[in-house]
């Protein structure tokens, strides 16, 4: 183990870059032109999402009259938003909020972007979701939780 230069963490010998402020190791005792702009990669830190078992998400939805629905969508938007990342992505308690506020209307447009996520922008998977959601939306959490779970660690 290394230590940065820059900011003093800790660091793999085998990293190019500091994970906590990305300072070049390759670049050490190399003089750089100030006129040159550096382009440089960005280590992608591996993303963990948490396995949940439908059945029992199922189970705890209809127990608690629906009200376990509210944090499981919380969930599905934050795994979503972790595994496909993107600048425009509602986070999960804002998702939650607007589906409250909007009596569900939002939860429409909620299951189109997700299905959109999980199918990688396939938009006929995205009206699949969109027509779960308004006839049965509990197996429309339950298809995108499937989808979260092959990317999950078990």
């Amino acid at each position: 183990m290394k230590y940065c230069p820059k900011c003093g963490k800790e660091v793999h010998d085998q990293d190019r870059f500091c994970r906590n402020c990305g300072y070049d190791f390759d670049a050490e005792g190399k003089e750089e032109s100030p006129y040159v702009v550096k382009e440089t990669k960005t280590t992608a830190i591996p993303v963990s999402v948490e396995y949940r078992n439908i059945a029992v998400c199922i189970i705890l939805m209809i127990v608690t009259c629906g009200i376990y629905g509210l944090y499981w969508q919380y969930r599905l938007t934050e795994d979503c938003n972790a595994l496909y990342p993107n600048d425009y992505s509602t986070s999960g308690g804002m998702a939650v909020l607007l589906t409250f506020i909007t009596c569900g209307i939002y939860g429409f447009y909620w299951a189109y972007q997700m299905g959109r996520k999980v199918s990688k922008d396939d938009s006929s998977s995205s009206i699949l979701y969109v027509l779960l959601y308004l006839f049965l939306g509990i197996v429309c959490y339950a298809l995108l939780q499937s989808e979260i779970n092959k990317l999950a660690k078990k």
